[in-house]
């Protein structure tokens, strides 16, 4: 009798250790549950990854966090998915925080405008609306459906703005594009630098072929080379250190000048002066006239009329 009652004392101690140990697992898996959403699946659950947003995804790695509908991450660490549908495929210390965005992989990079793209990279920031980033560092795109390919310090601040590459580069206007290089400026509404050093596009539909310290300052001007200046409307600078303030001029060579007020003047050569409204200048150190018109003429004994030329 005594063995029987020493038996059941030791199968009641079992039973209530059972219970404990049940309920302590009931705990733990409530406690589990408190971080997945209706429909979430997490991969990786042992290590820390979150996953609290309906129907989110997180495939691996450590310290993930899917906090919305239909996010996902496929791994890495670090990283969040906050945005609603937004996606995170690795990396660490990505933030996918706008609606639809997408960070494929890399560092510190943030897309945080709605349907916005990080391709991967460092630091780099697509807060536009439909902004893409492809990779490079700390690139900002800021700009709707603005694009930096690549390259580092770029900045896409303009509606439609486009960098392709290089490096300190700017495309701050509507439809402006900076190709690659470094430091140039594509600042008027539909202007373009192609490349080369601190060119400036300044003017509304202005182009920077490319070169260095070129500036593009007048609507529908155009200047390549070295130290160029089209300052003027309709103006088109080319060569070395040529300045174009007079509207509808070109100069093609170097150090020719075209003051302001002075119209339709065309240069070939260097070192020209005193270029003159409706003039052609050509070859080295060529001085301007003012034109005349001229509207008669003998030529061998024959007298020719009614006609202008200068």
């Amino acid at each position: 009798v005594a063995c029987s009652e020493f038996a059941k004392g030791h199968t009641k101690k079992a039973v209530l250790g059972s219970l404990l140990i049940v309920g302590i697992l009931g705990m733990a898996t409530t406690a589990s549950a408190q971080v997945r959403g209706t429909g979430a699946y997490i991969a990786a659950e042992k290590n820390d990854n979150k996953a609290p947003g309906e129907y989110s995804f997180i495939g691996g790695g450590d310290k993930n966090e899917a906090n919305n509908t239909y996010s996902t991450v496929g791994g890495g660490y670090y990283n969040e998915a906050n945005g609603d549908s937004s996606t995170i495929g690795g990396g660490y210390y990505n933030e996918a925080n706008g609606d639809s965005s997408t960070i494929g992989g890399g560092y510190y990079n943030e897309a945080k405008g709605e349907s916005s793209t990080i391709g991967g990279g460092d630091n780099n920031s697509a807060t536009g609306m439909h902004s893409t980033i492809g990779g490079g560092d700390n690139n900002s795109a800021t700009g709707r459906y603005s694009t930096i390919a690549g390259g580092w310090l770029n900045q896409a601040t303009g509606h439609s703005s486009t960098v392709a590459g290089g490096r300190n580069n700017q495309a701050t206007n509507e439809n402006s594009t900076v190709g690659g290089g470094s430091f140039n400026q594509a600042t008027g509404r539909n202007s373009t630098v192609a490349g080369g050093y601190k060119n400036k596009a300044t003017g509304v539909d202005s182009t920077i072929a490319g070169g260095r310290n070129n500036q593009a300052n007048g609507i529908g001007s155009f200047a390549a080379g070295i130290d160029n200046q089209a300052n003027a409307n309709n103006t088109v600078a080319l060569g070395n250190k040529n300045i174009i303030k007079g509207k509808d001029s070109v100069a093609i060579g170097s150090n020719n000048t075209v003051e302001t007020g002075k119209e339709n003047v065309f240069i070939l050569g260097s070192n020209t002066k005193d270029a003159q409204s409706n003039s052609v200048l050509l070859g080295n150190n060529t001085s301007g006239k003012v034109a005349t018109t001229i509207k008669n003429a003998k030529v061998n004994g024959l007298t020719l009329e009614n006609f202008a030329g200068v």
